[in-house]
């Protein structure tokens, strides 16, 4: 899931680059849907801050589409970007070995 989110965030850089809102709105769309699926085991893993991080970084991708503001999808997707590293570095911590 997080390499479907990581390649979904990167997909939205490049539609704010282009200043694709079409194209971004589909991609946001999946992966928020991807997120939303997820979302439950990142908080049972311990990932409640991760997980909110997350919800800021889309909810700011769907306000800059909805204001067809490039820029602002632009750090929203670095943003988000960021945020699924985050989330991998938590499961990988969980991975661990003591």
């Amino acid at each position: 899931t997080l390499l479907d989110m990581d390649y979904l965030g990167r997909e939205l850089h490049l539609d704010a680059r282009a200043a694709d809102m079409r194209h971004a709105s589909t991609n946001l769309d999946a992966l928020t849907s991807q997120w939303t699926a997820f979302r439950p085991s990142v908080v049972a893993a311990g990932g409640a801050a991760q997980a909110l991080q997350m919800d800021g970084t889309l909810g700011q991708a769907r306000s800059a589409i909805s204001a067809n503001n490039a820029a602002a999808l632009e750090l929203a997707a670095v943003a988000q970007a960021d945020a699924v590293d985050v989330i991998e570095k938590l499961f990988a911590s969980l991975d661990a070995p003591d």
